[in-house]
């Protein structure tokens, strides 16, 4: 799996680098706001990401020393898929916007 960042995002190396987050940031905040299934797709992960949390912590309280830790590990690795995956798709999505723009 590729490691993931902001800094990644195609697009953003025209930007000057002590604006790249600041332009990241407010293109993903613009497109919260005006693209529903880009919306969707961010909440759809803040969910998941919520529910699952939520179901460790639940089964964590009723196991035992061992299945607390691989529940822990297994969850954990889920969360990071989890969160490379939305890192990738917030980068595409992005990307596509900045590169769109005239320079």
């Amino acid at each position: 799996m590729k490691w993931e960042t902001f800094q990644s995002t195609p697009g953003l190396d025209r930007i000057p680098p002590g604006k790249r987050f600041a332009t990241y940031r407010g293109t993903h905040q613009r497109l919260l706001r005006e693209d529903e299934s880009y919306r969707k797709r961010h909440n759809h992960y803040v969910i998941s990401y919520s529910i699952l949390i939520a179901a460790a912590f639940l089964g964590v309280s009723t196991l035992g020393l061992v299945s607390f830790t691989l529940l822990s590990l297994a969850a954990t690795a889920v969360v990071v898929y989890l969160a490379f995956r939305e890192q990738r798709q917030m980068n595409q999505c992005i990307g596509r916007v900045l590169q769109s723009q005239p320079r």
